[in-house]
């Protein structure tokens, strides 16, 4: 273990408190009828939806409509998936000719998407179109956001007592997505774009190595889908190696600001509870019994990644016993690697970059 690595966990907790804090207040002035220096770009954007779906934002919805609603997107999701994978040959932005993805990949994969689960048994650049792609980057922002709705419903069952509604599902969806996971999607996907990440609908480039074999190197619509991957926590990536793929994750940079991008919303509604219950001293030892989780794992499992694996070290294989690098990211060390693995697996979102001894 080195100082740098240690400090490194500090700085990213120090970072997302600072985030967090902001943006659960942004998200309760959002979502609770307060007012917010987007108001005067979003809020004719929020009308115009309101009027194309019919919706009348200001009815109060009892539970169970609340959460049949909730439900009925999410169905809607999964069955719009079903069927694009299911056409993927003869549907557009296929330039790499991906075939049919099999029912039972399918399947899961349209579960897995819709739930904010995002387990993948295929990969990515080998399975998916582009169009395949940019529809499971629409469901992790349809999945996610959907989670943020019952938490506040939850919430309000809290602190309404006297009341039998909790709330609009349609207005809840509607601010959260263009109030707070649009805009934070496209500044991740710029910066991410900016360190490196393509984003473009270009056919795979082949090329000669040096040795003379043929490379196929894949490439498409990556920083914006990364992005909502960290973002959202979802953590179905583009490519089969998800963030650890040089596309999507560039260099130690670019991990530390998807690092941010994951812990910012789970962190900002911790504090968006608080303020929702009129009570911050709720929220805060809920965080900090948090903070000290992480901080605690992130140190236990910097430590034994740092000394290695005994079974090799009985081998006299001293280079692997100090430096363990075997399923490791080698361009950001055991530190690096070792943090954003406990960060992801302590936010739930399950985004890698390499394998835990």
């Amino acid at each position: 273990m080195t100082w740098q690595g240690i400090v490194q966990i500090f700085v990213l907790l120090a970072v997302v408190t600072a985030v967090g804090k902001f943006l659960g207040t942004y998200m309760f002035n959002t979502l609770e009828g307060g007012r917010t220096f987007a108001d005067r770009v979003l809020v004719p954007c929020e009308r115009a939806v309101y009027r194309v779906c019919g919706i009348d934002p200001t009815v109060e919805m009892r539970w169970t409509r609340y959460v049949l609603t909730l439900l009925a997107v999410n169905v809607v999701g999964f069955a719009v998936l079903m069927v694009l994978l299911a056409l993927q040959p003869v549907l557009p932005f296929n330039p790499a000719h991906m075939h049919r993805v099999p029912f039972w990949v399918n399947l899961n994969t349209a579960i897995s998407f819709m739930s904010n689960t995002n387990w993948q048994n295929y990969g990515g650049e080998t399975t998916m179109s582009y169009l395949s792609q940019m529809w499971l980057t629409v469901q992790q922002f349809l999945s996610p956001i959907t989670g943020i709705c019952l938490l506040l419903a939850v919430v309000r069952g809290f602190s309404r007592q006297q009341s039998e509604t909790i709330g609009n599902f349609w207005r809840d969806f509607v601010r959260t997505l263009l109030w707070v996971s649009v805009p934070l999607a496209i500044v991740g996907a710029v910066v991410l774009l900016a360190m490196g990440s393509p984003e473009n609908l270009h056919a795979y480039t082949v090329v000669r190595t040096l040795q003379g074999h043929k490379q196929v190197i894949a490439q498409g619509p990556v920083a914006s889908m990364t992005s909502i991957m960290q973002l959202g926590d979802n953590g179905g990536g583009f490519f089969n190696m998800n963030s650890a793929q040089p596309f999507a994750g560039p260099g130690a940079a670019s991990i530390f600001v998807q690092l941010i991008l994951g812990f910012s919303v789970p962190v900002a509604c911790i504090f968006l509870f608080g303020k929702m219950v009129g009570n911050m001293r709720q929220a805060r030892p809920i965080y900090a019994s948090m903070a000290i989780m992480f901080v605690v794992g992130a140190l236990v499992l910097y430590h034994f990644e740092a000394v290695g694996n005994p079974a090799l070290a009985a081998h006299h294989i001293h280079l692997a016993a100090s430096h363990n690098l075997e399923g490791k990211e080698a361009r950001f060390g055991t530190g690096t690697t070792s943090l954003f693995e406990n960060s992801t697996t302590a936010v739930s979102w399950g985004s890698v970059i390499a394998s835990n001894d």
